[in-house]
């Protein structure tokens, strides 16, 4: 605390010295300077300067094209015609398979059969079969049909259900 107050009453007194001893402003014209013979800015400064006029003249001004003031539409915007999109045609696709399972076989040969629905008619699938909507029957897997649609050579499988896990005697 006692630091603080010695900074601030020093602070204050160099203020106060410095206010002291400044030059006072003089309101009378300066007195030139005797020095080597050349005119000092001061010597320049005393000879009387032109009074200002009363009323300063100014150019006219010209009349405005436009109010500014008005409010200005914006340019219509430039309308740039879209080119045509040419959509290809999408590629064919095969028939929907339309098969729901409804149960398998094992048969006394040992192959396995798939019955299926197709809407109202049941079929019974078996390897190398040719349904009646083009598909053909290429495999039976445990747990999938794989078929595929000879015109386009799309495969596409039907999935199955897990067989039961347990054995009728």
């Amino acid at each position: 605390m006692a630091s603080r107050l010695w900074i601030y009453s020093s602070v204050g007194a160099v203020a106060i010295i410095a206010w002291v001893a400044a030059p006072p402003l003089a309101s009378s014209p300066v007195e030139p300077s005797r020095s080597a013979g050349a005119p000092s800015a001061a010597m320049r400064a005393s000879k009387p300067l032109a009074p200002l006029p009363a009323i300063l003249e100014r150019p006219a001004l010209d009349a405005a094209s436009r109010d500014p003031f008005a409010i200005v539409a914006a340019p219509a915007p430039v309308v740039i015609a879209p080119k045509p999109v040419q959509i290809a045609p999408p590629p064919p696709s095969p028939p929907p398979l339309n098969l729901q399972f409804t149960g398998r076989m094992i048969a006394p040969d040992g192959s396995q059969v798939i019955f299926a629905a197709m809407g109202d008619t049941t079929l019974s699938l078996s390897v190398g079969q040719t349904l009646p909507n083009g598909y053909r029957v290429n495999a039976i897997h445990e747990r999938s049909v794989e078929l595929s649609y000879l015109p386009m050579n799309f495969n596409t499988r039907l999935d199955l259900p897990a067989p039961p896990t347990y054995e009728i005697r």
